[in-house]
């Protein structure tokens, strides 16, 4: 520690010197070096602090927040002088002469609070560098303002780069400045923040040096410097966001205007309008397929004055394919392009050079153009594909309903002339509830919407075992609030158990969750060839294969001239080829006999029973068969169901190690689901092994899990096909348990040509 020493007496000089050399390094100062000197503390007497006492401030007032110790040596009897000028200065005096002892216990105690002040000044310097480095390094632009003196005390490069002001410009000037226009609502938001600590507003705006405009999100806070309250502002331009929402704002106005337009030339008028008035482009023009012409061309019926002007003759007009315009329409894909002039130029002028085309369905095309190379940005493009959206959907309600007013008929088209099923519901209580459905879900559900209205969708259509994941998937949805979520999974229609494709499509208007659609895609079809393909693959691969062995190993031992084949041989042989010949005929006729009939009337569940039996009983005399039908119900006759006991009844006789292979059969409804029965096939045969129940539960085959043969998969296929469903177990004897669970229909019921169901 260093320790300066400036006393006029010589005396004192060097008996300090004598008794602080040992632990300090001292030094002494004159009046020309004291300014630059840089000592931990001063000592001096009264004498040299009059005649010094503006460099010694100087001095203190230079070392800032740091602690810089001054003792006075009092030569004079008053030890605590009133001059207040003295105190401002002076941290410590002592009265000379004095002790050794208690000088030295006046610098410890000094030096330490000069210690201490050190480490809290390299803290807070360390403190304002990490600010410092994030002041510069923000992404947005950030200002200093001195609410007193209504200053800009400091900004970062970033606040430059967006007004277009150097820093030497922003500093030391108002706010004002770049608050022109909104200079009373800036200052009430600055009170608000040094009053509140923080705040935040969207509602200001900011001038650049060039005069423009620009929409600001300032999110700010209170700051002391300098022990002064500050306003610490974030700053970032929100100008696109703010021109996209007031686009959309306005969106629904356009929509409203086109959708009262009652031809398809007049919405392109309205479309052109509002490409310049909404979205602020004067190049814009829409072409509409001309189909009397032939070939068919896309001739342009609406475009901006500054459009035609920009043309140097009669519009030309592209045949489908033809420059970017026909191949947008003929691809229906839309494009941006930074610099039409790589491309054949449309309309056949030279000062376009960006170009955002867009098709408009099987109607046409809008163009938008720019004299700038790449003036239109990704949120453009987006933007535009609203209004082109928009502008399809109204040229297809004026095409096809130009002589009808009501707006809304429209809007309705795709979701009554889906031909998914399709239910608008609201997540309400923990779960999905109804607000309306689309007469295909009316068809396929079995249901009328204005019953079910209100009702719990899940509890609707979700078998027991589902409607924990319906609800989960639709509560997804819900949550992201932007994106489709779909799944796979079975639901309960008006003919049973049928597997779908789940889609929920939420609907967001203004960050509001407004509700969801959810689409119902039956793919039970096509699950069920994708398992045929995968069983008779699994079958040509393995069951086919065994068999040539044995028929290649007889035909092998033939060609042997000296041994004639074996006839157990010889019977293998034909065996197996009589085993391919049925298999195959099973493998023709699969895809044939498990699919939906048309026009079929109901059947009565004795007679669906007691027609196989009966056939079964003359087949098999030693087979005991047996009925117990305790049910009236009809099912319904569009798949062969009586060919699915027939098959199970068979299989057991067949396999059964018994010599009166027994098998039963019972028909009783299903205590707890109304309209759908339960039919029970028992056997006293070996059972049916546990890989073959595991390929059957899991619906698909693998190549370390398959079944043995067609069978069990023609009665699965039958089951689900007719919307029911098939479970299997061992019983614990001999024998296995076949159970089919199948919805029941009315008499009347009929399934028409068009797959829907009515009663006749």
């Amino acid at each position: 520690m260093q320790i300066g020493l400036l006393l006029a007496q010589q005396a004192n000089n060097a008996r300090l010197t004598d008794w602080l050399s040992s632990v300090y390094d001292v030094v002494q100062v004159d009046s020309q070096s004291l300014v630059q000197s840089n000592c931990d503390l001063y000592i001096v007497d009264e004498l040299m602090l009059e005649r010094h006492y503006s460099r010694l401030r100087q001095l203190k007032d230079k070392s800032n927040s740091v602690f810089l110790p001054y003792l006075l040596l009092s030569t004079t009897s008053d030890s605590h002088p009133n001059n207040q000028a003295v105190w401002d200065l002076v941290d410590e005096i002592i009265s000379m002469p004095t002790q050794k002892r208690a000088l030295s216990h006046r610098l410890v105690n000094l030096l330490q609070r000069r210690d201490l002040s050190v480490d809290l000044s390299t803290e807070a310097e360390q403190q304002r560098d990490l600010f410092r480095n994030m002041f510069e390094s923000s992404n947005d632009a950030v200002f200093i303002i001195d609410p007193e003196s209504e200053e800009i005390r400091e900004c970062n490069p970033q606040a430059c780069e967006l007004l277009g002001y150097s820093k030497d410009e922003l500093r030391s000037s108002s706010p004002d400045l770049i608050h022109p226009d909104v200079k009373s609502e800036f200052w009430t938001f600055v009170d608000s923040v040094i009053e509140n600590g923080r705040g935040y507003t969207t509602e200001l705006t900011c001038r650049t040096k060039g005069d423009k405009q620009i929409r600001a999100e300032i999110s700010a806070s209170a700051l002391h410097v300098d022990g002064q309250p500050h306003f610490l502002a974030s700053v970032r331009d929100v100008t696109t966001r703010y021109e996209q929402r007031q686009v959309l704002k306005r969106l629904p106005t356009v929509t409203a205007d086109m959708m009262e337009a009652p031809t398809k030339h007049e919405v392109a008028e309205v479309a052109v309008a509002a490409a310049k008035h909404v979205f602020g482009y004067n190049i814009a023009g829409v072409r509409l397929l001309n189909t009397e012409s032939t070939p068919e061309t896309l001739d342009l019926v609406a475009a901006t004055s500054e459009t035609f002007e920009l043309l140097e003759a009669t519009p030309t007009v592209y045949e489908r394919g033809e420059s970017v315009v026909g191949g947008v329409f003929e691809r229906q894909e839309s494009i941006s392009l930074s610099n039409i002039q790589s491309s054949e130029t449309p309309f056949g002028y030279k000062p376009i050079r960006s170009v955002m085309c867009f098709p408009l369905g099987a109607h046409g095309v809008v163009s938008i153009g720019a004299t700038e190379s790449a003036a239109f940005r990704d949120a453009d493009v987006e933007l535009m594909g609203l209004l082109a959206a928009t502008t399809t959907a109204a040229l297809t309600r004026a095409e096809r309903e130009e002589s009808l007013s009501e707006q809304t008929e429209y809007f309705r088209a795709l979701f009554e002339n889906a031909t998914d099923a399709i239910a608008d519901v609201k997540f309400e209580n923990g779960g999905p509830y109804i607000q309306d459905v689309n007469p295909e879900f009316e068809r396929v559900f079995g249901c009328e919407r204005a019953t079910v209205r209100g009702n719990s969708l899940t509890e609707l259509v979700a078998p027991p075992n589902e409607e924990g994941a319906s609800q989960s998937l639709i509560a997804r949805a819900f949550v992201d609030g932007r994106t489709t979520v779909d799944t796979e999974g079975r639901r309960e229609t008006a003919t049973g158990q049928r597997d779908f494709l789940i889609r929920v499509v939420p609907i967001q208007q203004n960050d509001e969750h407004l509700g969801a659609y959810v689409v119902y895609t039956d793919i039970t079809e096509q699950k069920r060839r994708d398992q045929q393909l995968q069983v008779l693959n699994r079958v040509l691969r393995h069951n086919i294969r065994n068999k040539l062995n044995i028929v290649r190993g007889a035909v092998e031992w033939s060609l042997d001239h000296e041994r004639n084949v074996p006839t157990p041989l010889a019977e293998s042989g034909l065996d197996a080829i009589n085993e391919l010949l049925d298999l195959s005929e099973s493998a023709r006729t699969l895809l044939s006999k498990t699919n939906s009939e048309q026009n079929l009337k109901p059947v009565p569940i004795v007679d669906l029973i007691e027609r196989p039996v009966r056939s079964l009983r003359e087949q098999y005399p030693d087979a005991d068969i047996s009925t117990a039908i305790e049910t009236d119900e009809w099912l319904s006759g569009s798949v062969q169901l009586d060919r699915a006991l027939k098959e199970l009844c068979e299989n057991a006789i067949t396999h059964s190690t018994q010599a009166s292979p027994v098998v039963a059969i019972t028909a009783e409804p299903i205590k707890n689901r109304t309209d759908w029965v339960e039919i029970t096939v028992e056997d006293n045969g070996p059972g049916i092994p546990d890989a073959q129940q595991a390929v059957l539960q899991k619906g698909e085959e693998t190549q370390l899990q398959h079944g043995n043969g067609l069978g069990l998969w023609t009665v699965h296929w039958i089951v689900t096909t007719a919307g029911g469903d098939l479970t299997l177990s061992n019983r614990d004897g001999p024998g296995a348990t076949v159970t089919l669970r199948l919805p029941t229909v009315g008499p009347d019921y009929c399934l028409q040509d068009d797959h829907s169901e009515t009663p006749v």
